[in-house]
């Protein structure tokens, strides 16, 4: 039933939404996607490289839509499945919950995060620094969901299988490796106390051994000091300054929600096993102190590292326990009307929230309608040919992130997909200040410009202004033959 509310509420992304713009597209050049063979980012190092794999097997199979909707789907009963084990798991003073505690807490939580609301304010997905791991869509990001099955997997003591979840969060998202590893360590440093060294060595080999390939291969991204120095601080601090700059995105909302982290983090030592309150406990350390060690010491190598990326199961694991924290009631109800009239109180009341849940269940899937699509690409796609480089408003809006994909064409660059690699970094910083220019000269003089930018379109947009958002929407837009 929970299963099934929150597969109706998800709201279904059209292909290539978001973010999918970006860790699409070198997957997508690699399985021989025509338009992108002469796409400049395309041909970029890709920052996830086993989520490239993914995507470029998906399409050569032919089943990339399917395929991203059934791992969506896997991953998000994953999540559901951690949240019942989650219910069930207390601390050793606890009593067990009865199943319908179990069933209502689980159904409250999920009916606060997916329906909007004034709740929402502490009822949602998102950590610190807009980063989440439930976003609707396939990325990189979502396999976080992966260490929430593994601190669920902790409360059951199956270790073994935690390392392994950590592992596969690591190998598909590379910020994950530090919180992963602080997990890990904890783990290991849970069962030294248990006196078991022996397994605690041996799951810190194996997860070494998982994450090493990924940590060899984050280690490519450097080059010379200069360089390297350059977009490290041009990455941090003006590209995605509101992922890794805490002086950038810090604000009320956020010490909000370091608060629940740390009153869920300590309620966690009441409602759940102690090797899951450590996880959290540890990543609560981890969060608070890595976004002071980089707000105050400015260090933007540190910042691209996320130290704060634990916050994004964190906070939904502290908002849960919020939850969890209430199911103590059911014992204060037992000791006053009975144990046998709880029982019936809370199961009836169960049969009526999963009823509740069925009919929304029926309702979400009625009305739930396709993304917005975008025309003008469909255009581009038919008036220009499979090489013909695109130059396109550096906008910082979704709109033009979806144009590469949607139109299938070389895209010059757009602002908001960029490599990770020192020397890409900084291509990528002169092809905006390239386009930024071109669209700063009168309209006689672009298509000679374009045409020595080496594209062979350029998008007109009229009241487009270079540096600006660009909010247009697609009134006005032209594609413009540059000058051979």
């Amino acid at each position: 039933m929970l299963c099934a509310y929150f597969l109706a509420s998800w709201d279904v992304r059209p292909l290539f939404f978001s973010n999918q713009n970006t860790y699409f597209v070198q997957g997508l050049q690699r399985a021989g996607v025509e338009g992108l063979q002469a796409d400049w980012l395309s041909h970029t190092r890709a920052p996830h490289i086993v989520f490239t794999w993914l995507v470029a097997a998906l399409q050569s199979l032919g089943i990339l839509k399917i395929g991203v909707h059934v791992i969506e789907v896997v991953l998000y009963v994953g999540l559901v499945w951690a949240l019942w084990i989650l219910s069930g798991c207390r601390s050793s003073r606890g009593t067990a919950r009865m199943l319908s505690i179990r069933f209502l807490i689980c159904a409250a939580f999920l009916v606060l995060v997916m329906e909007p609301g004034p709740w929402n304010q502490l009822f949602n997905w998102e950590g610190l620094a807009h980063q989440f791991v439930v976003g609707g869509y396939l990325q990189p990001g979502e396999f976080g969901i992966a260490i929430l099955v593994a601190i669920a997997l902790l409360g059951l003591e199956r270790y073994g299988l935690a390392i392994g979840f950590l592992v596969l969060a690591v190998v598909f998202h590379a910020s994950y490796l530090i919180p992963c590893s602080i997990l890990a360590a904890t783990i290991a440093g849970d069962l030294l106390y248990q006196k078991r060294q022996r397994e605690a060595l041996l799951l810190l080999v194996i997860f070494g051994m998982g994450v090493g390939p990924i940590v060899l291969y984050g280690l490519s991204f450097g080059g010379d000091a200069e360089s390297t120095t350059r977009a490290t601080t041009l990455l941090a601090r003006q590209i995605i300054p509101q992922h890794a700059w805490p002086a950038f995105w810090f604000s009320p909302a956020q010490a909000f929600k370091f608060g629940v982290m740390i009153v869920g983090s300590a309620l966690a030592w009441r409602c759940f096993s102690r090797s899951v309150a450590l996880a959290m406990t540890s990543s609560l350390l981890l969060t608070v102190l890595g976004s002071a060690y980089v707000y105050f010491s400015e260090n933007a190598y540190v910042g691209l590292l996320f130290p704060w990326r634990a916050s994004a199961y964190l906070y939904a694991l502290s908002v849960f326990a919020l939850l969890v924290s209430l199911a103590p009631i059911a014992g204060w109800l037992t000791d006053r009307v009975g144990r046998e009239r709880t029982e019936a109180a809370f199961k009836w009341c169960a049969f009526a929230f999963a009823a509740i849940l069925a009919v929304e269940s029926v309702r979400e899937v009625a009305v739930r309608k396709a993304g917005p699509d975008f025309p003008f690409a469909a255009d581009v796609a038919r008036l220009s040919h499979v090489d013909d480089q695109v130059i396109i408003p550096a906008g910082k809006l979704d709109l033009w992130n979806r144009f590469r994909l949607l139109a299938m064409r070389p895209t010059y660059v757009d602002s908001k997909s960029h490599p990770y690699l020192a020397t890409e970094v900084l291509e990528w910083e002169r092809r905006i200040d390239a386009v930024n220019a071109l669209y700063r000269l009168p309209p006689e003089k672009r298509k000679s410009r374009c045409h020595e930018m080496g594209a062979s379109f350029y998008v007109s947009t009229p009241d487009y202004i270079p540096g600006s958002i660009d909010g247009s929407g697609e009134t006005g837009f032209s594609l413009v033959a540059c000058n051979r």
